[in-house]
């Protein structure tokens, strides 16, 4: 695949589970103020960015591997967001005085670096790698 379609494909993926999140997120409120037929909207829509969109997507990019290679590249994925919401958002928030969004990513830094913990000793646990393989 080329590498642009490739790049194409990654942004849509980040797309619809945006737009799966978001919406998942006003089918709660909505279901909290008693609106009982948007949050079934909103819900459709979510369940079609992910259902329909991501997931054709990700099956064209091969998102998914071996569970050895899904454990590697989600490590990766874990340490560059520990990194960039630790090191980077924080600092910049601080930096601005944007406190609590600071707090925020801190600690939304740290749940990512325990969950990279947890898969590390997956993968150390992994017997065999990868039935696959």
């Amino acid at each position: 695949m080329h590498a642009q379609t490739r790049a194409h494909l990654m942004t849509a993926m980040r797309n619809a589970a945006f737009t799966f999140a978001r919406y998942r997120l006003c089918a709660i409120q909505a279901r909290d103020h008693g609106r009982d037929q948007l949050a079934d909207l909103f819900d459709e829509t979510a369940t079609e960015a992910y259902f329909d969109h991501f997931v054709k997507e990700a099956i064209l990019v091969r998102l998914i591997g071996t569970d050895a290679q899904n454990l590697h590249d989600l490590i990766g994925d874990k340490q560059r967001e520990t990194d960039q919401l630790g090191d980077g958002f924080a600092e910049q928030a601080d930096a601005v005085g944007d406190t609590r969004a600071a707090s925020c990513f801190r600690r939304v830094g740290e749940h990512e670096r325990q969950r990279r913990e947890r898969l590390l000793i997956a993968m150390r646990n992994l017997d065999p790698p990868d039935p696959a393989e």
